[in-house]
């Protein structure tokens, strides 16, 4: 699946590590947001777009590796009434 093209907007929602925020502005490479708390941050336009470009791919990678069957390592368990 590709990446979809992420451009942040005014007024909407995003999440990063730190949790859910709203974009308040953007003016030129900076952008105010506004966590759920109330604080607001500067942050740098380009530094959140790679947070959200990571967090997309670990997505992906996450539903890819649970829709995967498991692996076999190919080792039998012994009987237990063998082991006597």
């Amino acid at each position: 699946m590709e990446q979809p093209k992420i451009e942040f907007e005014v007024g909407q929602k995003y999440t990063n590590e730190k949790g859910n925020f709203t974009v308040v502005s953007i003016k030129e490479d900076q952008m105010i947001i506004e966590f759920e708390d109330g604080e607001q941050i500067s942050s740098d336009v380009a530094f959140q777009l790679r947070i959200q470009e990571r967090r997309w791919l670990e997505k992906m990678l996450q539903e890819k590796k649970k829709n995967s069957p498991a692996k076999k390592s190919g080792r039998k368990t012994p009987v237990a009434s063998k082991l006597k």
